[in-house]
């Protein structure tokens, strides 16, 4: 990442991005990861912290066919107050 990526990171207002965590057994990688954190980040004077239902749903999902995984949604919100909301799906 540049100093020019940062810059468009900063600026843009709705930035979504995921996290997969994948462990290894025998020194190989897993082929299922065994997490995965969803998060955005909202910017702008009347924005709030609400966690994406879709998000959540596809968790959901992925973890009834997943024994042991762990999703995350996390969502930061930079406007008239900064707020942070998060919940284990």
């Amino acid at each position: 990442m540049n100093s020019d990526d940062i810059k468009s990171f900063w600026k843009n207002p709705a930035v979504r991005k995921h996290m997969a965590f994948i462990g290894s057994k025998g020194g190989k990688a897993k082929a299922v990861p065994e997490a995965i954190l969803e998060w955005k980040v909202k910017r702008g004077s009347g924005v709030r912290a609400t966690i994406s239902a879709r998000d959540r749903g596809w968790l959901r999902a992925f973890k009834s066919k997943h024994r042991g995984f762990i999703g995350v949604c996390v969502t930061l919100a930079f406007g008239a107050r900064q707020e942070m909301k998060w919940e284990f799906v």
